[in-house]
């Protein structure tokens, strides 16, 4: 039998692409868990849906797997300067360690900017629809009440979600939290 050719494209209906996108979500966090918790792997995902809200799984927390990923892109040098009698030339490997780093430190730099702005509209719009949260229905308009509609949605995957993990994670023994499972629920709280 031969291999079927599968083609992907953009579902063009939106209703259709959250949901998919709820399902896959839940999938994919699904699976980093199984495999920190099966192989002791740390793991990462970072993920912003359509409408750019964040998610975020990550084992043991994010800080210490960015950590991690950061240590190996970090160039090392080989010289040291006990070793090195040419002080011009440890000062030349120095200036090319800079110049190394710089770009990574604007990268960086630039992350965090954008970070930070993804941060200032997420609370914009949590202000926005806790607002839509207390208003009486009745006088919602229809974008409004589809918009409060998809936050519903949104709150019951992520209850599902953490109901699920709740259920698979071990429980804590002593003071090993460091295992236990976080989640970004939205809201900057883990």
């Amino acid at each position: 039998m031969g291999r079927r050719k599968i083609q992907m494209k953009k579902i063009e209906d939106q209703m259709a692409r959250q949901v998919c996108f709820s399902k896959r979500k839940q999938g994919l966090f699904k699976k980093a868990c199984e495999l920190s918790m099966l192989c002791g792997a740390e793991v990462a995902i970072i993920l912003f849906s359509p409408s750019g809200h964040p998610f975020v799984y990550a084992q043991p927390s994010l800080p210490a797997v960015a950590k991690t990923c950061f240590s190996f892109l970090r160039p090392t040098t080989t010289t040291t300067t006990s070793n090195n009698n040419n002080p011009k030339q440890s000062t030349q490997d120095f200036l090319k360690e800079h110049a190394e780093l710089l770009p990574l430190l604007e990268a960086a730099r630039a992350t965090l900017l954008e970070l930070k702005s993804v941060v200032a509209a997420e609370t914009a719009a949590a202000s926005t629809l806790g607002a839509l949260w207390q208003s009486p229905i009745e006088d919602l308009s229809l974008s409004e009440l589809e918009t409060l509609w998809a936050s519903a949605e949104l709150a019951k995957e992520r209850m599902a979600i953490e109901a699920e993990m709740a259920a698979a994670a071990p429980p804590p023994m002593g003071d090993d939290l460091a295992y236990r499972l976080h989640y970004f629920d939205g809201d900057g709280e883990w």
